[in-house]
């Protein structure tokens, strides 16, 4: 064609002009045929080699074949369909114009409204509007995420024209969705300002382009028509070419700090790079090379061992799965650089140490949803990454205590595999990213349980609590801290981030030192218990050391602080104690205190709030917790005196984050330059041991 096209070229030049013309379009559809993109949304000719079948239909094919023959999996997979008709009656989401819109939707389905809106709404309400908007794009294009790969894999299991019908018209809604993620998501503080140009491209970009290109992924080809395809590509076209302005803008902050562990990083780059798999990589080498490589330096930075800076909360939501589909993505069409990384091997095992014993879950981060009794409202998140990464141990833990299994996409992803081979995890671990120690003493919900914190200077969203300690004796929450509250709670920083939150050090009355390493040395770890020091000092501008060492066994803790200032200070210690029962003082002198905390009852409502629609789980009447009793002995080498206050936390009850706990409080009774606690907590069930004083312990 093209040789023809020279031979012609010359002749064509020399002839009328609406022959010229004519030639011209007939080469300008000649190069659009030449650089269409093989890819997801090119619709292929009866001559034409489809291209191969993507991971997900290749899943959805081979469940398909195997549920022809086994009955119990195809019930397992007709009740996932059957939610999918549920959602394909469904009307579909729209974007909502304005904050009255989203204050009364009526039976239009809507993002929904961000809580910090009515902070900034007093304040400036056209400023409140425009954030109210931006993070309505986030919520709707979630709601996208769960449906569209939903009735996607539904049509290409039954062929029911209802599915396609209903994916396709969300798919013409979505693609007049320009941006797909409006500016104003930064504006969640009335003093917050918007930039001329805008906060640029976050996480409604990527939820978005992911939600829509995976249903593409799972579509037989010609599935939607060529109106539709076009409208697909202009939109694509238009959203790969916006993230790779603001990437070379560096207009979200994220780029300017190069804050490649971040999930505000993690999610619009991973939404460019399957966006342009999608619309044929080939067709976008330089977009494509930038999401890659983007993605590259997070996982760099990450390291191998597989934990992430910010936290299992913001991990199993959102960094994690998207890494895990960018990589999926990109092996589909032969690039195996995201695939074979060694922290995407590694980081459900860190996941699934986050759970401690009764159904505690370590939260040292901003996790919302991290608190007790929240297995159920969990699963969907580990149900999807076990469903992406095949992990023996998300497998055995899914298993073994997650039985409330949503009919959702993942799902049904993870009918496809046969029945893996699941191992059982280890009880313990040391992780430098997200810095802790975990442990626990069995994989039983009445066993005992340990974490300490350390701190990593690429830490975020993270607290001021290095050092901090949480112990559950034989299921029962001991020590605690304060947890997350929603982030329209005005006492967040002062009551829940601050030291006040935590079992850590208070220096005079800063509550606020800065986040700073702090690294952990294990002496052992062993399945009776185990011993670690911290050196946690580090952010304390009045700290020249403070030293924490920390040995426990199943039923009994021993912590030895050792403090030096640079100057004389008041100091104090706190220990949130997961109870409401008061300290009872049994003995007591100037520098040694023995208390009873005596065991306890605390009833919750069986459930705060709505469930998820397709949630499995019936909640009881009523959530009952017998809390622990425990001996508490203190022994310091200089005067000590010792209180007990009332604190918050977000810990044993999921939306109750005012319930009030007990907290003992010691406090030097005098500046000291130096000083040396012991602080013991034993269970009943354990013999007592005598206390090591002060002014015999040893530093090493």
């Amino acid at each position: 064609m093209f040789i023809l096209f020279m031979k012609m070229f010359p002749i064509i030049m020399n002839s009328s002009p609406s022959l010229l013309c004519g030639f011209i379009r007939f080469a300008s559809c000649l190069t659009l045929a030449v650089l269409a993109p093989h890819s997801l949304i090119v619709a292929q000719s009866a001559s034409e080699e489809a291209p191969s079948p993507s991971f997900y239909a290749k899943q959805i094919d081979l469940l398909k074949t195997e549920s022809s023959r086994d009955a119990a999996l195809k019930a397992k997979v007709d009740t996932i369909i059957a939610n999918a008709r549920v959602v394909a009656e469904e009307p579909v989401v729209e974007r909502a114009l304005s904050l009255e819109e989203l204050k009364n939707p009526g039976t239009r389905r809507l993002g929904s409204i961000d809580t910090r809106t009515w902070n900034v709404h007093p304040v400036d309400a056209k400023k409140a509007e425009i954030f109210a908007l931006s993070m309505a794009d986030t919520t709707s294009a979630g709601i996208l995420a769960n449906e569209m790969p939903l009735l996607a894999a539904a049509y290409r299991l039954t062929g029911e024209k209802v599915f396609l019908d209903r994916l396709t018209k969300q798919i013409e809604e979505l693609s007049t969705w320009n941006p797909l993620q409006r500016h104003g998501w930064t504006l969640f503080e009335a003093k917050n300002s918007m930039p001329p140009d805008g906060d640029g491209v976050w996480l409604a970009t990527g939820q978005g382009l992911m939600a829509l290109t995976q249903a593409l992924a799972l579509l037989p080809p010609d599935s939607l028509s060529p109106e539709t395809q076009q409208k697909i590509r202009v939109f694509l076209d238009r959203e790969i070419r916006r993230i790779v302005k603001d990437w070379k803008d560096e207009r979200p902050w994220y780029v300017r700090k190069q804050a490649v562990t971040s999930n505000q990083w993690v999610v619009p780059i991973s939404g460019l790079v399957v966006a342009c798999v999608a619309a044929g990589r080939e067709n976008y080498p330089d977009a494509y090379a930038l999401g890659v490589d983007s993605l590259l330096k997070t996982l760099e930075a990450l390291g191998n061992e597989g934990a992430v800076s910010e936290g299992t909360g913001y991990a199993t939501y959102w960094t994690t799965p998207y890494l895990c589909m960018s990589a999926i993505s990109t092996a589909d069409v032969g690039d195996d650089r995201l695939s074979k990384s060694t922290f995407l091997k590694n980081f459900p095992l860190w996941i699934v140490q986050s759970f401690q014993p009764g159904e505690n879950i370590i939260n040292s981060f901003d996790t919302f949803g991290a608190t007790r009794g929240k297995y159920h409202s969990v699963t969907a998140d580990l149900v999807r990454l076990s469903a992406l990464t095949r992990d023996p141990y998300l497998a055995w833990l899914i298993k073994e205590k997650f039985p409330y299994i949503r009919p959702d996409f993942y799902s049904l992803l993870l009918l496809s595999f046969p029945p893996a081979e699941t191992k059982e995890p280890p009880l313990w671990g040391l992780y430098e990213r997200a810095h802790w120690v975990v442990w626990r003493s069995s994989w039983a919900e009445d066993a005992s349980g340990v974490w300490v914190r350390g701190g990593h200077p690429l830490d975020g969203h993270d607290h001021l609590d290095r050092g901090h300690v949480n112990f559950i004796v034989h299921g029962k929450p001991l020590l605690i801290e304060a947890g997350t509250p929603g982030y329209n709670e005005v006492l967040k920083r002062e009551k829940y981030d601050s030291v006040v939150g935590h079992n850590v050090l208070q220096v005079g009355e800063d509550i606020s030192p800065k986040k700073a390493p702090a690294p952990i040395t294990v002496q052992s770890l062993t399945q009776e218990g185990g011993e670690v020091t911290v050196e946690a000092g580090g952010g304390y501008p009045q700290v020249a050391q403070w030293q924490r060492r920390v040995s426990w066994t199943a039923g009994k803790m021993t912590i030895t602080d050792t403090l030096r200032l640079k100057q004389p200070e008041m100091v104090k210690f706190r220990w949130h104690l997961g109870s409401e029962e008061p300290l009872k003082t049994e003995t007591t002198d100037e520098r040694s205190v023995k208390l009873t905390l005596p065991p306890g009852r605390v009833e919750f409502p069986g459930w705060i709030g709505n469930l998820p629609e397709t949630s499995t789980w019936t909640p009881p009447e009523k959530d009952v917790i017998e809390t622990p009793s425990a001996g508490i002995s203190l022994s310091a080498d200089q005067s000590i005196k010792v209180s007990q206050e009332k604190n918050f936390d977000h810990v044993l009850k999921f939306r109750m984050w005012k319930h009030e706990h007990t907290t003992l409080v010691v406090q030097s009774a005098v500046p000291v330059e130096t000083l040396t606690l012991v602080t013991e907590f034993i269970s009943p069930s354990e013999t007592p041991t005598p206390l090591v004083s002060a002014s015999e312990s040893v530093t090493p």
